[in-house]
């Protein structure tokens, strides 16, 4: 333990004696601390709390404190340890390990407290930003769930919508799914001579120019391609699902 320690120091903790052969302190975070604490274990404990940031303060002192101890190990309980974080002689904030581990001394009778402190702030931030990683992980995850579910409601939505279609067409004589976007089409259903004169899939708008000059009365062809003319039908439909014509067609021609 004490090959990685900051700190390290053997007490009585019935007669908060601190052990003079038995002391350690990393002069590099606690600058001159022999020469600001005393000899007791109550005097390095204040000395450490005082640096121990406000969020953590209370805790620290409720924890390791002498009457804390004494009744913990009453209880039975042999080991304390708690992480909080603290400001080093420069002023930099460190995440700290304390550990306080008890025994009865065989000889005298009396509680032996070793004290051991270790410095895991790498550890700590190393840690924070795997959790970061993993929450942005979970985010992402959340946002994927939600964009499946998304497709699978339009997906659902598309195939009622197919079903319908299909279930409609069967009392036309010609129905066709349109991208507008694309200017393409494909059959969906249709008599003979409507497939032999436009197939069954191509341009959208060419196929209905083909039905306007080729099938429909010239005295009522204006009618339909005013619309079913592509270019202007999202405008025409902004503010309704229906576009309609009347118009006459020549099925034999």
């Amino acid at each position: 333990l004490v090959e990685t320690a900051m700190s390290w120091y053997e007490f009585n903790v019935d007669s908060d004696c601190i052990y003079d052969s038995k002391i350690y302190i990393d002069r590099t975070h606690y600058v001159d601390s022999l020469k600001r604490t005393g000899k007791k274990y109550s005097e390095y404990y204040e000395f450490f709390a005082n640096r121990v940031l406000p969020e953590f303060n209370k805790l620290y002192r409720e924890t390791f404190s002498l009457e804390n101890l004494r009744n913990k190990f009453q209880a039975g309980e042999s080991e304390i340890s708690l992480r909080y974080w603290i400001k080093d002689a420069k002023c930099e904030e460190l995440y700290i390990l304390k550990n306080i581990i008890m025994t009865k001394d065989e000889v005298t009778g009396e509680t032996i407290g070793f004290v051991y402190t270790k410095d895991i702030t790498h550890e700590e931030l190393h840690k924070r930003e795997i959790e970061q990683k993993l929450e942005e992980i979970e985010a992402l995850n959340t946002q994927l769930e939600k964009k499946q579910k998304e497709y699978e409601d339009i997906n659902e939505e598309l195939s009622r919508k197919i079903d319908q279609i299909q279930s409609m067409s069967k009392v036309y004589f010609a129905s066709f799914y349109v991208d507008i976007a694309k200017d393409t089409f494909v059959e969906i259903n249709s008599v003979p001579s409507v497939r032999d004169k436009i197939g069954a899939s191509g341009s959208a708008q060419e196929a209905l120019h083909i039905l306007c000059d080729k099938m429909v009365t010239p005295e009522t062809a204006e009618n339909l391609r005013e619309v079913v003319d592509l270019s202007t039908i999202r405008e025409r439909m902004r503010d309704t699902d229906v576009g309609y014509a009347i118009f006459q067609i020549r099925l034999a021609v």
